[in-house]
């Protein structure tokens, strides 16, 4: 009498090789989930980097400058998350100013300054000046990074994304 298939079962080699390939399926969706996840956070962050800039763009053509900073140097969102750029949310241009969303020292976050003209060889008839930066982990730079240099400094090399404006 012949066996049917169905009782002959499975040998541990082919067990083996199921298993082994939907073990490497696994992998690459783990890879491929994790690579769109960074690539959606970047694109909320070029977001942001937008709408700060509309906002103190807004801000500068109502008070005819750009905000200070809270402090006498950067004014970093991971220091002042609810408070980040809060002249912005002071004078009705925007509810609230976004930050990263990891926004801590070690991770990503959003960092601001205004210059006083001519600073590091900045165009001094131009005014004062802002420039707005995002530090992502793992560094790099965003191919939609507008930058923003003068001939003293070049921001745009330190920082993922780096846009700024002058007064004029």
């Amino acid at each position: 009498m012949k066996r049917r298939w169905i009782d002959r079962g499975f040998t541990v080699i082919e067990l083996l090789m199921v298993i082994v390939i939907i073990a490497v399926l696994a992998v690459a969706t783990a890879v491929t989930y994790r690579g769109v996840q960074d690539r959606a956070k970047d694109a909320v962050r070029v977001q942001d980097a937008a709408m700060i800039n509309k906002a103190l763009q807004a801000y500068n053509a109502r008070n005819g400058n750009y905000p200070n900073e809270q402090s006498s140097d950067w004014e970093y969102s991971y220091n002042y998350p609810t408070t980040f750029i809060s002249a912005l949310v002071a004078s009705d241009t925007v509810n609230a100013v976004p930050v990263d969303k990891v926004n801590t020292l070690s991770g990503g976050y959003y960092r601001y300054y205004r210059y006083t003209a001519g600073n590091y060889s900045c165009d001094a008839t131009k005014g004062d000046f802002y420039v707005f930066q995002i530090i992502k982990p793992g560094g790099g730079q965003s191919p939609q990074s507008p930058g923003f240099s003068c001939s003293g400094r070049n921001w745009a090399s330190e920082a993922w994304y780096t846009m700024g404006g002058y007064q004029l």
